[in-house]
């Protein structure tokens, strides 16, 4: 039986509809292993104990407390634990974000883990248990909704003001970070899948695409066209890996135009073409350690 994307659990913010409000702030104790899913909204999780693995978009990412990811709607993910983990979750749309907020921080962040040690632990642990309380305590007031708007948007900013910081080391300025170059990255994210030309995106900043260009790459520190194939790579191998959608079906799904050219891409960054990628995946599964091989190149760094 083909094993294609719908097949596989989407989590939707409808799941919460008893709670409401549209941002969902809980935490969770994870007994078991959780296996792949998605969802069709964002998720934020911060680990608060236990330790296990998390395998993002078939890459694998160590569980301890201090983690976070930012998990948006393109996602795969599935946790394989050692005894419980107590997770933070912040579950919202796009919707409940200020748009400024959440583009700074998909433009900064992408899909990355990030791990918070020493001063930084105690600031993201202190942020979480004072949320958790402020939920518990507004959740049935008229005004509870905007509370938690606001406890999201101000953990989002920590966040951002920790990868401000970290960008110094790649000699990037944060203030570089035009709201216009947030605008194109949060409309590539919604639009990946789609023919996306740089003269179309430009249009839609107002930009030449010659400015466009060279500013993306200033700011972002990879080109426009890299960071679109490397989001539509990172969907599409995740494809691969967890369903049986042909590959003509996954180079039209993750927005590839054609096969020819989506192998070609593939083959550049993961040196196998994408039937061989998903042979080696099933070989390390049925040796019961599917994802020990991610990919060895990035386009974004």
């Amino acid at each position: 039986m083909e094993t294609g994307v719908s097949s596989i659990y989407r989590y939707k913010m409808e799941d919460y509809i008893n709670w409401g409000s549209g941002v969902f702030f809980h935490t969770k104790l994870v007994p078991d292993d959780c296996p792949l899913h998605w969802h069709d909204h964002f998720e934020v999780e911060y680990i608060l104990s236990g330790h296990g693995r998390q395998i993002f978009n078939g890459v694998e990412y160590e569980i301890k407390p201090g983690m976070l990811h930012l998990l948006a709607p393109t996602d795969f993910h599935e946790w394989i634990v050692d005894g419980d983990v107590e997770v933070a979750k912040i579950n919202f749309r796009e919707e409940d974000v200020d748009p400024f907020i959440l583009n700074t921080l998909i433009g900064l962040c992408g899909n990355t883990a990030l791990s918070f040690q020493g001063k930084q632990k105690e600031i993201f642990d202190r942020l979480f248990e004072v949320s958790m309380q402020q939920t518990a305590l507004f959740k049935d007031t008229d005004y509870g909704n905007m509370m938690f708007k606001r406890l999201l948007e101000c953990i989002i900013l920590n966040i951002i003001e920790h990868l401000k910081n970290s960008m110094f080391s790649r000699e990037i300025s944060f203030e570089k970070t035009t709201d216009n170059i947030r605008r194109v990255t949060m409309y590539i994210h919604q639009h990946f899948k789609e023919p996306l030309e740089l003269k179309s995106v430009a249009e839609f900043v107002h930009y030449s695409p010659q400015y466009l260009s060279k500013i993306f790459h200033q700011v972002m520190g990879v080109t426009f066209k890299d960071y679109i194939t490397n989001l539509r790579m990172n969907y599409a191998s995740a494809l691969i890996i967890n369903t049986d959608m042909s590959i003509s079906d996954i180079c039209t799904e993750a927005g590839f135009g054609t096969r020819r050219n989506f192998t070609k891409e593939f083959k550049r960054i993961y040196f196998y073409s994408p039937t061989e990628y998903r042979q080696k995946n099933q070989k390390l599964n049925r040796n019961n350690n599917p994802y020990d091989n991610p990919p060895k190149k990035q386009v974004v760094k």
